[in-house]
This record gives structure tokens, sequence and C-alpha cells, in this order.
């Protein structure tokens, strides 16, 4: 649920025209910060000697980092992944040596079964199964409900926040790429650095 869909690196991909139309808003930016600094060396009005000699090699870097921002997204996300499955791998390889593979039920219960079990109604049938067969009376399956239902409750706002939160991780990283430009531009102005 966490793999992230890797970054097409072909230009005709929708996700590349829109950092591109980004990259050419940040690069505006960087003429327009080139053309304070030169009115400033020119007039000595607005940004000082000193400033200048501070912002210079600013602007460079971050003018470099804007233009190579879609690579450095993409690479980020491939690490991501790599350390994602690798870490998952050495989870695997843990629980099969503690268990051995004959006793390891791994690929019959995946994470997708049970979302799937639990958005279904699955726990709720569950424990109004155990409920029925446990010859509990009338007054004691009221008050277990009354006991379990916050439980439950609970139990399913927690899934499905866990669940919104992976489908909207997909489109931040997508949104944060595409804006990957002007955040290296924002490292150029004083309030903007973090």
């Amino acid at each position: 649920f966490l793999t992230v869909r890797p970054i097409e690196t072909g230009q005709e991909n929708a996700m590349y025209r829109a950092w591109a139309f980004m990259r050419t808003i940040a690069n505006v930016a960087f003429v327009i910060a080139f053309l304070i600094i030169i009115y400033s060396q020119l007039t000595s009005f607005g940004v000082s000697n000193y400033g200048i000699k501070k912002l210079l090699p600013r602007i460079i870097i971050a003018a470099i980092l804007v233009n190579i921002s879609y690579i450095v997204c993409s690479l980020a996300i491939d690490i991501s992944n790599l350390l994602g499955h690798s870490i998952q791998d050495i989870f695997i390889q843990v629980r099969n040596s503690l268990v051995g593979t004959e006793g390891n039920s791994w690929d019959v219960l995946s994470w997708e079964s049970l979302s799937s079990f639990v958005l279904s109604g699955g726990t709720a049938a569950a424990v109004g199964g155990i409920a029925v067969f446990s010859g509990i009376a009338t007054y004691g399956v009221i008050g277990a409900l009354a006991l379990l239902l916050p439980a439950l409750v609970t139990l399913l706002v927690a899934v499905l926040v866990a669940l919104v939160v992976m489908a909207a991780r997909q489109a931040i990283i997508t949104i944060l790429t595409i804006l990957a430009p002007l955040a290296f531009v924002a490292y150029l102005l004083p309030n903007t650095e973090k």
C-alpha cells in the first residue's frame, strides 16, 4: 500500500508537462531576482554589496536544483520504494527463519484481503457469530454490544482514516513533485528557506 508509482521520465506525460510549466514560472522568478540584483548594483539601492555576494551562490544553486528537480523527485521516490521493499523482505525473512516456510501463511493472508475483510463488515459478522454461538443470554448480548460497539466504530474509523491517508499520500507526492521548482525558488526568499 505504501509503494508509490514511479515517475515516468518521458516528456510526453502529463506530470512532466505540469512540472515543466512550474519550472518555467520558477525560471521567470530567477530572471526577476537577477534584475533586482543588477538594479541594486547599479543604483546602490536595495540589496547591499554584501547581500549580493551572499545571495548569488544561493541563486546559482537554486537555479540548478530547479532545473533538475524532476530527476531529484524521481530518484527520491525510487529510493523510498527500494528501501520499503527491502525492509519488507528483511521482515519476511526473519519471520520465515522463526516459523519456517511450511508454517508461514504469508501468501494466504495479505493486507489487501485483511482490509477487504474489515471493510466488507467481516469484523461485525465475526463478532456477531461469536456472540450467537457462545450462548450469551439476551441481556448479555445487549451488554456485550454496548461494550463492543464503541470499539468497532473506533476500529472502522481508524481503518478508513488509514486508507484515506494512503490514498492522499499518492496525490500529495504527485503535487509536491510538480511544485518542486517553486520550493527551490522559495529557498532564495528570506522567510521561506524552511
